[in-house]
């Protein structure tokens, strides 16, 4: 859960940073680079490949959500539920895909940035969800 939350983080920031970046002149843009890669621990010259990679991660994973709703979708149509063992599949798919979007990351990157990524993930972003969790849950 960790990795796809993260992936989806990275996905909304590179998308914020895209917009953001076609609105500064190139000095702007290479402090808004450092900006981003500061907290994320990764060097700001990784910052285009570290969002390429993740692009594609996340865009896998968007194909895969699609899939999972085309098929409870026609379902529905024959006013039946999603097939068990399909949604259980594609899930499986889905978390494979999570899984190798982190591994193409942290291969792509250079090993100091890929363990501030690692850092980023198993403690900042970690302690954040754990402090927006409800009381109760899970």
């Amino acid at each position: 859960m960790l990795v796809d939350v993260f992936l989806r983080y990275m996905g909304d920031l590179d998308t914020w940073q895209e917009g953001r970046k076609a609105q500064l002149s190139a000095p702007l843009r290479t402090q808004l680079q450092s900006d981003i890669a500061k907290p994320l621990g990764i060097a700001a010259g990784e910052v285009d490949r570290t969002f390429g990679i993740i692009r594609a991660a996340n865009a896998s994973i968007r194909a895969i959500d699609a899939e999972m709703v085309a098929h409870a979708n026609q379902r529905a149509r024959l006013e039946l539920g999603p097939v068990p063992s399909v949604m259980e599949a594609l899930k499986a798919k889905r978390a494979a895909a999570v899984t190798s979007g982190l591994s193409a990351l942290l291969a792509g990157l250079g090993p100091t940035s890929a363990a501030g990524i690692s850092d980023f993930m198993n403690n900042r972003l970690n302690s954040s969800i754990k402090l927006f969790r409800r009381p109760n849950a899970r």
